[in-house]
């Protein structure tokens, strides 16, 4: 499929009453990262990353449309029973080309995060960054990007599971007729995720996957519902969505990575900030 990179950021914050303090970094990163080119003098990085220029070959306009941003972040909620100091880290995946502006990405990540303090009146640094490696394990990375691990899509390998378990870690908004889904069919779901991951993949990774997207259509409506446990919920920033834990049998394997790159760069609208972060778990013959 195409490259990506895992950005851990190990941050520290001082005493905080709102959990969901992270997830505001939607307000800021737009503008810290414009304030980041500018410094760095990457003349390119804005337009790149934000500027989701519209295929020209009407063939992929019509199957891809509107790229998705080129990046994904993991966000925390954050324990303020004890109203003390605390420790963190949040994660951003960076799909394909847009890592070549990672320094960017860097700064723009403190001066968001310095934004964000300063709006909540608290204190909030970064005390280390890594890339991730696809063992988890980390390398620590420099402002100017040594130490960068490349990861790829193909490297999830398909895989036929009895039960596949998903977990939702934060609200999945998907969107029908206006209206926010209530029905996670696995149809619902894997189609959302499969426009996402082709899109990134064209848009950000100049692939066109070869797949016979009418026939894994089909062949989703073959998996079914074998246990759920959901509910609506809604955040600040992040609105309303479905939140709790859903179990499919009868995935195809062919769906396996989809699901896996999918679970990267989470699903649904306001993924890149946050928004629809699933986590997949699988099981060869019992159910959850």
């Amino acid at each position: 499929m195409f490259t990506f990179a895992k950005i851990l950021f190990d941050i520290k914050l001082s005493e905080c009453t709102d959990k969901y303090l992270l997830f505001g970094i939607r307000n800021y990163f737009c503008p810290a990262f414009v304030d980041a080119s500018a410094r760095l003098r990457d003349n390119n990085a804005v337009s790149a990353v934000f500027d989701q220029e519209l295929a020209t070959n009407p063939a992929a306009l019509r199957r891809f449309q509107k790229p998705p941003l080129p990046f994904a972040f993991h966000l925390p909620l954050l324990n303020i029973a004890d109203n003390e100091p605390s420790a963190c880290s949040i994660t951003l995946t960076i799909a394909g080309t847009a890592v070549n502006h990672l320094a960017v990405f860097l700064l723009a990540m403190e001066l968001a995060l310095d934004e964000l303090a300063a709006q909540a009146s608290i204190s909030i640094s970064v005390s280390r960054c890594c890339s991730v490696a696809s063992d988890g394990g980390l390398s620590e990375l420099s402002d100017s990007g040594d130490g960068l691990i490349l990861l790829s899509s193909s490297e999830f390998v398909d895989g036929a599971y009895e039960l596949v378990k998903l977990e939702l870690v934060t609200p999945l908004r998907l969107i029908r007729q206006g209206k926010v889904l209530r029905d996670l069919s696995f149809p619902n779901l894997v189609r959302s995720l499969m426009r996402r991951v082709s899109s990134l993949a064209y848009y950000y990774g100049n692939i066109d996957l070869e797949c016979d997207f009418k026939w894994l259509s089909e062949i989703s409506t073959q998996a079914r519902v074998v246990a759920i446990d959901m509910q609506s919920a809604k955040w600040p920033v992040l609105q309303e969505g479905m939140l709790g834990s859903i179990t499919y049998s009868g995935v195809a394997p062919e769906f396996q990575q989809f699901l896996q790159t999918g679970s990267e760069f989470n699903a649904g609208k306001g993924a890149a900030y946050g928004g629809g972060e699933f986590r997949m778990l699988n099981s060869e013959n019992e159910y959850p």
